[in-house]
């Protein structure tokens, strides 16, 4: 009973934790269009290898015990893992989506509204609203928005399984945007933090409106 009453105290305390604020305390605007700056930023590509050949290598130790306990006639036999496939294009949208790799940001900033284009998709968001969204690849989220200090926050979270926590600030020193971007929970993704700088670059040019006159 003490630890159902103290689960139930954890679930009323996280579900009442404090909103973030709508709009930022010292006027931080994020607008402009950002280009990333590979050097001072992680290479999210090269953590997804090291990820993927660090469980070939953990599942290669686990078959080799499976064989040995096999040899010796043991009854119970280390369980079996299968090892994770290379992701289907499905699997990697949703990868490439929840880390927002992406070599371009754009973002435009109104008052409480902020409005995120990259490469992967365009989101829109409120500040100091709670909600609940679509995680990319499916399941349904608790979202909490707004500003914290400096930073820009979106946190979502899905009972149960991943988290994810985006964060975005102003750099006055050069003009530059850093993004922070962590994953929790239950996912295979779990664990991974991305650090990223973009510098502030024009807006790519629109290409000209073709008029059609008259064929002579």
């Amino acid at each position: 009973m003490r630890a159902l009453f103290l689960a139930w105290i954890l679930l009323m305390v996280a579900g009442t934790a404090p909103a973030f604020d709508a709009v930022p305390a010292r006027g931080q605007d994020l607008s402009g269009h950002w280009q990333l700056n590979q050097g001072l930023s992680d290479d999210v590509e090269q953590m997804l290898q090291r990820r993927f050949d660090k469980e070939a290598q953990e599942h290669a130790r686990r078959m080799q015990a499976r064989r040995r306990a096999e040899l010796a006639g043991e009854l119970v036999m280390p369980e079996y893992h299968p090892p994770r496939s290379r992701p289907s294009a499905r699997e990697n949208e949703r990868i490439r989506r929840v880390l927002n790799i992406s070599r371009t940001l754009h973002i435009v900033q109104d008052g409480a509204r902020l409005e995120i284009a990259s490469e992967v998709e365009t989101r829109r968001f409120v500040g100091g609203v709670r909600s609940q969204v679509s995680m990319p690849g499916g399941g349904l989220a608790d979202s909490r928005v707004g500003w914290k200090g400096q930073w820009f926050v979106i946190d979502r979270r899905v009972r149960g399984g991943i988290r994810v926590v985006e964060r975005y600030r102003w750099l006055a020193g050069g003009d530059r945007l850093e993004s922070e971007l962590k994953v929790s929970g239950d996912d295979f993704l779990a664990g991974m933090k991305v650090r990223r700088i973009y510098e502030r670059t024009a807006p790519p040019s629109k290409p000209p409106e073709l008029v059609f006159g008259p064929v002579p």
